[in-house]
């Protein structure tokens, strides 16, 4: 960890975790598909982003409103300009 004054080891190694959807759903949304398909972030975002709900006390929803603030290089490659750009109108 950067700048970790005093790091140690713990319990919680690198892990790989899937979308699970259905095939139906696969058949019938495409364009979600594409999203889902994606959709990735790196285990130091999410510790990141933990940390800081942590540190502020804050929601999930504050938590999530931070992540598309501070991470549009992370989420924005998930989905198109155009849905990029009607998220961030809506900020």
């Amino acid at each position: 960890v950067p700048n970790c004054p005093n790091p140690e080891p713990n319990a919680y190694p690198t892990s790989q975790a899937s979308p699970l959807v259905t095939q139906g759903f696969t058949e019938k949304a495409a364009g979600e598909m594409d999203y889902v398909n994606r959709r990735q972030w790196t285990n130091a975002t999410v510790s990141s982003l933990l940390a800081w709900q942590l540190e502020n006390g804050a929601s999930n929803r504050d938590t999530a409103e931070h992540f598309i603030l501070e991470h549009r290089e992370v989420w924005a490659a998930w989905v198109s300009p155009a849905v990029a750009e009607r998220i961030e109108a809506v900020r």
